[in-house]
């Protein structure tokens, strides 16, 4: 009789917070999944924003799994970790900015130069 009441008690619970067993299983497996990542139950909330506020709001639940499952392959296959492969694209983003401000000082002085020609 102790385990009806609280299988009551736990239908209940369910009805009242608008989910069933389905999504609870769910909701575990997540869960589970975060600890796993070593995240504490005190900033699973606050993951889970951070997840959600980095998805655009044109990209779909799915695309925004498969970008952290090849970052994750990334980081695997290349031996290095998030931060360093962060560092990595920061460094060679700064070198094209500078490529590109290369070429357009240089077309800048091509023109001056087709100009002086002209004269």
């Amino acid at each position: 009789m102790e385990y009806v009441d609280e299988l009551r008690k736990v239908t209940v619970d369910l009805k009242r917070l608008h989910t069933n067993a389905k999504k609870m299983k769910s909701c575990l497996l997540l869960h589970s999944k975060l600890l796993e990542m070593k995240v504490h139950d005190r900033d699973i909330e606050q993951c889970l924003d951070v997840c959600q506020t980095i998805g655009k709001p044109s990209l779909t639940g799915e695309q925004l799994v498969e970008a952290a499952l090849e970052l994750t392959r990334l980081t695997k296959d290349k031996g290095i970790s998030y931060d360093e492969l962060l560092r990595d694209y920061d460094l060679k983003l700064k070198q094209l900015n500078d490529i590109k401000d290369e070429i357009e000082g240089k077309q800048v002085m091509l023109q001056l130069k087709k100009e002086e020609l002209k004269e």
